[in-house]
């Protein structure tokens, strides 16, 4: 993934720092979210089936979730897990070893691509001062093309006039880390990569002090999660 950093892009001056690490080393047991126990939460971003519940370790930990469900963050044990997507019917749609290690916190988020469902896994948080926040974007959906680019500028700014945030994103791929930016409220604009063309367009605000993970959802909407 290639990330650009402008002044424009803000239009306030200021540049774009980029976290590549999220949250603690693995020594630091007392995690991101302040607790050395592993947590997780679950999305789903698959349109079909009508709903899917999530398991871990043969478990239900959540659901039934529509499209665009969000749970809330879970606390599991140390160590391997195995977590399955599975329909109302308790069909495995998808199945996925996860690694949960000592004070990290996880966002795990159901998708399609090509027909195949998969699971997409992000390590979660980066540690920001309240005078700055942190943002990162992770494409879900198979409604685009294989790779978009994200812009993330003033509300109202000719996107024709700067460089995406993050070019060449590709579906499934956890993002490499986070965009430090000033607190603030912004325009959020998704387009096939190299296009000017927004294919979703919205304006978020963005709180001080936060790290945010940024899904699309096709051509109907952004999922802004705020992360550990």
């Amino acid at each position: 993934m290639n990330i650009k950093a402008m002044s424009a892009v803000f239009g306030i001056g200021s540049t774009m720092a980029i976290l590549v690490g999220c949250g603690g080393s693995s020594s630091d047991t007392a995690g991101i979210h302040g607790s050395p126990i592993p947590q997780a939460r679950f999305v789903n971003a698959m349109k079909t089936p009508s709903s899917v519940s999530f398991k871990v370790d043969g478990a239900i930990v959540a659901g039934p979730s529509t499209f665009g469900g969000i749970t809330n963050y879970q606390n599991f044990s140390i160590g391997n897990r195995d977590v399955q997507v599975v329909d109302g019917s308790n069909n495995i749609l998808s199945d996925n070893p996860l690694n949960m290690l000592e004070g990290k916190a996880y966002t795990a988020v159901s998708f399609t691509a090509s027909g195949v469902n998969s699971l997409m896994v992000l390590t979660d948080g980066a540690t920001v001062s309240f005078s700055n926040a942190a943002v990162r974007f992770a494409k879900v959906s198979a409604a685009n093309s294989a790779d978009d680019d994200f812009y993330l500028t003033a509300p109202g700014v000719d996107i024709n006039t700067v460089n995406p945030v993050f070019s060449g994103v590709k579906l499934g791929v956890a993002p490499a880390g986070y965009a430090v930016i000033p607190p603030g409220t912004y325009e959020i604009r998704q387009t096939d990569t190299g296009s000017k063309t927004p294919i979703l367009d919205k304006q978020i605000t963005i709180t001080g002090g936060t790290s945010n993970t940024i899904l699309d959802q096709g051509d109907v909407n952004f999922l802004v999660l705020q992360d550990r």
